[in-house]
C-alpha cells in the first residue's frame, strides 16, 4: 500500500501535553518575595542573581533559604539552612545579611579564585 504524498495527516501529528513540575511544588513554602543576591569578595560586594526567594519549614524545625534565578532554567542561586544560631544582621532598610557557607558554592569562594 503506497501513501499519498499530498495526504498530511501523517507529517505533523499533535504534540503531546507537557506538564512542568519543579523540585519545590511538594514543600510547605512560608514565606515567597524577589531578592537579589550578593556575596563579599575581599572589599567587593558581587551580584549573584535575581530570582524567588523562598522561605521554607523543614520537619527540624529549622528554615531552608532557596532562591532561584529567574532565567528559565531557575538556576539554585543559594539553597541553605538558616536556624537561630545563624549569624543574621539586617544592613540598612531592606537588606539582610547572612554569614553561611554557600551551597552551591560561588566562585571566589571555597579557596578557588575567580
Amino acid at each position: 500500500m503506497t501513501q499519498n504524498p499530498d495526504d498530511d495527516t501523517n507529517a505533523n501529528p499533535p504534540e503531546p501535553e507537557r506538564v512542568v513540575h519543579t523540585v519545590d511544588d511538594h514543600l510547605d513554602v512560608d514565606h515567597v518575595t524577589r531578592a537579589k543576591l550578593f556575596y563579599k569578595s575581599k572589599s567587593d560586594w558581587i551580584e549573584l542573581g535575581v530570582g524567588n526567594l523562598k522561605l521554607i519549614k523543614t520537619d527540624t524545625g529549622n528554615v531552608r533559604v532557596l532562591l532561584r534565578s529567574d532565567s528559565a532554567i531557575g538556576k539554585i542561586l543559594l539553597n541553605v539552612n538558616w536556624n537561630e544560631d545563624t549569624p543574621t544582621s539586617r544592613q540598612g532598610k531592606n537588606n539582610l545579611m547572612i554569614v553561611c557557607t554557600p551551597n552551591p558554592p560561588w566562585a571566589g569562594t571555597m579557596g578557588r579564585s575567580q
